[in-house]
């Protein structure tokens, strides 16, 4: 893994990680990707995959061991523009 357990992600990814286990659902980030909520849907499939998890509390445990946890914590900038 590397430098913190997210080897084999893309920016990408792990900016959906993040998004995802702050509460932002698939639509909200489809709408400020300019993405399909289908696409977004694959995406966070592929994720779990990836991580080796079946579900969003787990991947969220899944972010926290592997050193994302400064990325999990809510109310970021960036959160409160994804869902305005």
């Amino acid at each position: 893994m590397g430098k913190h357990g997210f080897a084999g992600f893309s920016v990408r990814e792990m900016q959906l990680i993040a998004w995802r286990t702050n509460g932002i659902n698939n639509t909200a980030i489809a709408r400020r990707l300019g993405l399909e909520r289908r696409y977004v849907s694959t995406l966070m499939s592929r994720i779990y995959r990836k991580a080796g998890v079946h579900d969003l509390s787990m991947l969220t445990r899944w972010a926290i061991k592997n050193g994302m946890d400064e990325a999990l914590r809510p109310e970021t900038e960036e959160t409160r523009e994804i869902v305005q």
